[in-house]
């Protein structure tokens, strides 16, 4: 299944994503064209939810 998933050159330090399978671990460098030198990274998660923009500690200690 293919996955977005970042990568960071170790030539360039260019950090970009790429639709990629999930046992890819190296590509070549989009930006200067190294080949083999990116590897995938951590990417930061996602958190969708509360979105209203109420913490819910808060409206606990409001109900007191």
């Amino acid at each position: 299944m293919r996955k977005i998933r970042d990568f960071k050159c170790e030539v360039c330090g260019d950090v970009f994503e790429v639709w990629v399978e999930d046992d890819v671990r190296t590509i070549d460098c989009q930006f200067c064209g190294s080949e083999d030198t990116a590897s995938r990274c951590v990417s930061a998660g996602r958190y969708l939810g509360n979105t209203v923009g109420k913490s819910p500690s808060l409206s606990n200690r409001n109900k007191s």
